[in-house]
């Protein structure tokens, strides 16, 4: 694993209860974000990569933000 934000978001998929998680794109590689869609997949979670007006800007309560 890369970085502590990688394994936050990878924490998140595992223990969280959301289905949607909504992260930062700029800061994680291509790489990460592939490993990523992939660990959500099989824990049926979304992953949603935003930059950052989306995620300040966010009023859905249901989904939750890493940041």
């Amino acid at each position: 694993m890369g970085n502590t934000y990688e394994r936050d978001i990878i924490k998140a998929i595992l223990e969280s209860n959301q289905e949607t998680i909504m992260v930062f794109k700029s800061k994680l590689m291509n790489s990460q974000i592939n490993s990523i869609n992939m660990m959500a997949g099989e824990y049926n979670k979304k992953i949603i990569f935003g930059s950052i007006k989306e995620i300040l800007f966010n009023k859905n309560k249901k989904i939750l933000v890493i940041e």
